[in-house]
């Protein structure tokens, strides 16, 4: 993944507006993210919403 601004979270910002909660986990495991990224992509959902 990397088709943000650089930074890999960009492409999480899908997973907290569109993704239910439920499956949110499997989404991120799907391209292995790990939590720091998780965390980022999280704050971009935040500041873009």
């Amino acid at each position: 993944m990397s088709l943000g601004a650089g930074d890999p979270a960009c492409d999480l910002i899908i997973a907290f507006t569109l993704v239910s909660a439920e499956t949110r986990a499997t989404f991120r495991a799907a391209p292995d993210v790990d939590d720091a990224t998780g965390i980022r992509g999280r704050g971009w959902a935040l500041a873009t919403g």
